[in-house]
């Protein structure tokens, strides 16, 4: 049944993001993936943009009634708004972020299931459950990987970055006036609201459910920062209570609360109209320690370019990193997207590392037209060794993934 209703708002969903101007990517198979399993297990790039069409999709529609059928009326418009509230802002990010912990899972051969939906979530004190891998099963995955698992409390907030990213270019890029701003300020909400919760000790959760039913990590961020903060070598732990934590994790753990102050500034809440340029501020915690960015988008030509400048942040020394971003270039009958990459991160991704490996990353995509609202998307790309947002694997590799582009007006 759940199935079902996933394909049917998937569906529904395509069809209003199908209203939107900007061109919206569906990653439809990745070189990952075995078989095309994009509903039962998406990757951690599907699940974004489904998520992603969502929110352009429903902006787009209540946009388009609005001005047709809706016009003079003072009340549908709310009904519009208490839709948007209670349906689409909090359920297809929760579920996205649950999809991006099952991939990471997947990666160390783990399988695991989420009782978030994409339509509507089940909560336990705002939490949605990960679960299915035992206490051995996860003791062994941060043996194999202490940076993924690490990971597994902080790829909330590299999702919310991923998807706020995405929806800042849509908007600047595609529209005179900044759009998505709800869809932003709600999820960069959320993830100030969850590390709150994280520090004080009024909302640990109780457990008590058998592991095989309880969630992998519990609170997302007890787990990142006590990762941080303890042995690679010891057993995992679910549920960590905020007053077990030490007094160094307890502090940094209240740091990174203030620090995601950080995220609500952003010229695209305050701009009456997207002129020649939009900046934002960014922090995130990462399998290391934490990143701090700042996102610059401007016409350069009449291309549409943005930079990503960070400052990566272990326990023993400060690290740069940067990205160059080139959109939808011009080329042929289609169209020509690319990012470089690069970055100095702590050696082995250790928050207690004074040692830095250097590395890069080059993505690749060409949408080719073969209708006129329609487009073939094709990417590749070239990660080293390191952390790179949105990409599940921390080894050198290459991927590459297929699917499409569409557009109505």
């Amino acid at each position: 049944m759940t199935r079902c209703l996933l394909r049917l708002l998937f569906c529904l969903t395509l069809s209003s993001g199908l209203m939107a101007q900007p061109w919206s990517n569906l990653s439809l198979y990745e070189h990952e993936q075995d078989d095309w399993r994009l509903w039962e297990d998406p990757t951690m790039n599907q699940a974004g943009d489904i998520t992603r069409l969502s929110y352009q999709g429903w902006t787009s529609l209540s946009d388009y009634l609005r001005q047709t059928h809706f016009a003079g009326d003072d009340i549908s418009p709310l009904v519009l708004d208490v839709g948007l509230w209670i349906f689409v802002l909090p359920h297809p990010a929760i579920w996205m972020r649950n999809e991006w912990q099952r991939d990471l899972l997947r990666g160390g051969d783990l399988n695991a299931r989420s009782n978030a939906s994409f339509l509507w979530s089940d909560s336990e004190q705002h939490e949605t459950y990960v679960y299915g891998p035992t206490d051995a099963e996860l003791t062994e995955f941060r043996q194999g990987s202490p940076g993924q698992y690490a990971r597994l409390g902080s790829v909330r907030y590299e999702a919310t970055q991923q998807l706020v990213g995405e929806l800042s270019e849509a908007s600047f890029f595609n529209y005179r006036v900044p759009r998505y701003r709800f869809a932003k300020a709600y999820l960069t909400l959320q993830d100030t609201l969850s590390l709150y919760r994280c520090r004080n000790s009024d909302y640990d959760l109780p457990g008590g459910e058998a592991e095989s039913r309880q969630d992998i990590t519990g609170h997302d961020c007890l787990h990142w920062v006590n990762a941080l903060h303890s042995d690679a070598g010891d057993p995992h732990q679910r549920y960590v209570a905020h007053d077990d934590l030490s007094d160094d994790a307890q502090e940094y753990l209240d740091s990174a609360f203030w620090f995601s102050l950080l995220n609500f500034i952003d010229t695209q809440y305050f701009d009456e109209q997207n002129n020649g340029e939009a900046n934002r501020l960014s922090f995130q915690p990462t399998p290391f320690g934490r990143a701090f960015g700042w996102h610059h988008l401007r016409w350069h030509e009449g291309m549409q370019v943005g930079w990503d400048l960070y400052w990566l942040q272990n326990d023993e020394q400060n690290l740069p990193a940067g990205r160059l971003s080139l959109l939808e270039y011009p080329l042929g009958s289609g169209a020509f997207n690319g990012r470089l990459a690069g970055w100095r991160q702590p050696e082995d991704l250790a928050f207690r590392s004074s040692g830095a490996d250097n590395g890069w990353a080059i993505e690749m995509g060409y949408s080719h037209t073969v209708m006129q609202r329609l487009r073939l998307q094709g990417d590749w790309y070239y990660k080293s060794d390191g952390w790179y947002p949105g990409v599940r694997h921390l080894d050198e590799g290459v991927g590459w993934r297929l699917g499409v582009d569409v557009r109505l007006f």
